[in-house]
Order: structure tokens, then C-alpha cells, then sequence
């Protein structure tokens, strides 16, 4: 039951960055084929083993990169220095597009950065699911200002504020509660209180929302899409 788990889920985890892995298909396939071809020919004539020996450390790392590509999905969701790599490898692995994020995410982390984490979701056949990226960090007021300015430039969706609405009762109901990214918080693990914070919602649909939370009195920046 294990091995039938295992082979699955090998054959699956390329389908999760298939816009990357699956151009690796026919790659590793010809090289496989012209591996076994030499291979005879080798041993028949004795000679020629150094570079069927390269052919092989070749194939070897092709086949090594088409799974290394999706499982770096789920590595290095705290190292700041592989951003820009995880965030590439789910915009064209994903979406097949490498700006897919760039009207959304920043380009590059600011300077002051703390408390840095990223969340990156691949491919997955089934109804109602997206596959999502979560990043969060803290850092200076302006840099929040630049956000903020940027977002908004953009002159999309909804801005949201803790300003509570009172209904004929009395009765409050905040609509920046309603859209207050809980989920989101609790898979990046941000534990700050962000009940002061400004919510953007740029898109949303009954089963996924794109947005930023920018909170100036903790410093914390929140983008999901």
C-alpha cells in the first residue's frame, strides 16, 4: 500500500508545476532511451564508459530537477534569499506565466524585513480548489506607504477599516471583520494583533480571494492571491 502511495504521488507531484515539468517529459525520455542504446553498445565493445558515465550523471540530474521543481513548493518558506525563486516557480509552474504575481506581489522584499514566510500551493485536480501563494513579513512605515499607494493605484476591488457599523438594535457588525483574512492568517502563522490593520480585497469568489492586509502599527504586510 505504501509503494502504490509512493508511485502515486511521484506521478502526480510534476502535474503540480506542469508548465515547468512536463516540457521535461520528453527530455528525460529521450535521454533514458540513449542511455540504454549506449549502454549495450558499451558493454558489447568494453570501451566508451566515461561518457556513458557523463550521459548518465546527466540523466540522472534532469530526472532529479523534475521533482525537485514541485517539491520546492513546500521548502524554503522562510529564507528570503529564495523569494524571487519560489515565486517564479509558482507563477510559470502554475500558471505558466512568470509576471502572473507581479501586479500583485512585490518584486524584490525590502530592506527591512522581518518575520518573513511564504506559502506556495501547486496544481490539483479537483473542484472549487485554487492554488494560492500567501506571503507575510514585517517592515518600516514606508515601505507600507508604498504599498498602500501602489494597491490603490491600481483601482480595484475594496478597502476595509475597523470601523464598526451599528444596525437599528445597536447591534455592531464590521464589514472588515467579514473580509478579515483569518484563513490566511492562520497558515502563515501570523499571530500579530492586526485589529487596526487595512484589508484590500482585489478579487473574491465564493472559494478564493485575492488581497493585502497592511497594518502600520505592527509593521505586518499580508498579500494572498
Amino acid at each position: 500500500m505504501l509503494f502504490v502511495f509512493g508511485g502515486g504521488f511521484a506521478l502526480y507531484l510534476p502535474m503540480m508545476t506542469n508548465a515547468i515539468t512536463f516540457p521535461l517529459v520528453p527530455i528525460i525520455i529521450i535521454l533514458n532511451l540513449v542511455l540504454g542504446y549506449i549502454y549495450q553498445r558499451v558493454r558489447q565493445a568494453d570501451r566508451g564508459w566515461k561518457p556513458f558515465r557523463i550521459l548518465q550523471i546527466l540523466t540522472i540530474l534532469v530526472t532529479a530537477i523534475f521533482f525537485m521543481i514541485p517539491l520546492s513548493l513546500f521548502w524554503f518558506q522562510d529564507s528570503q534569499i529564495m523569494y524571487p525563486y519560489k515565486k517564479y516557480i509558482y507563477a510559470k509552474g502554475v500558471y505558466g506565466d512568470p509576471e502572473h504575481c507581479d501586479w500583485m506581489l512585490p518584486e524584490k522584499l525590502p530592506e527591512v524585513c522581518e518575520d518573513y514566510r511564504i506559502i506556495t500551493q501547486g496544481s490539483f485536480v479537483a473542484q472549487d480548489y485554487h492554488a494560492g501563494i500567501y506571503l507575510t513579513f514585517r517592515t518600516d512605515r514606508a515601505t507600507i506607504q508604498a504599498y498602500q499607494g501602489r494597491i490603490e493605484s491600481l483601482n480595484k476591488g475594496e478597502k476595509f477599516e475597523n470601523v464598526p457599523d451599528p444596525d437599528e438594535d445597536g447591534n455592531t457588525d464590521s464589514e472588515f471583520e467579514n473580509h478579515f483574512p483569518d484563513y490566511e492568517c492562520r497558515i502563515l502563522d501570523v499571530e500579530q494583533d492586526l485589529r487596526h490593520s487595512i484589508v484590500y480585497i482585489l478579487h473574491s469568489s465564493y472559494y478564493y480571494s485575492q488581497g493585502c492586509l497592511l497594518d502600520y502599527e505592527t509593521g505586518t504586510v499580508i498579500f494572498w492571491m
